[in-house]
């Protein structure tokens, strides 16, 4: 769930959090809290690939 919230709120898609909300049916504070925990997870997995 959070790689795909994540990959809807970037490019090519590039959905906001509303829609987000609306199409997968929940409150706007996981949809935050999800895609938060997702860039983080692949910011780790960037930062651990370059070193």
């Amino acid at each position: 769930m959070r790689k795909a919230e994540l990959a809807l709120s970037e490019e090519p898609y590039g959905w906001d959090c509303a829609r987000i909300t609306e199409h997968a049916g929940v409150a706007k504070e996981l949809i935050w809290q999800q895609q938060a925990t997702a860039r983080k997870e692949r910011d780790k997995a960037r930062k651990a690939a370059t070193t």
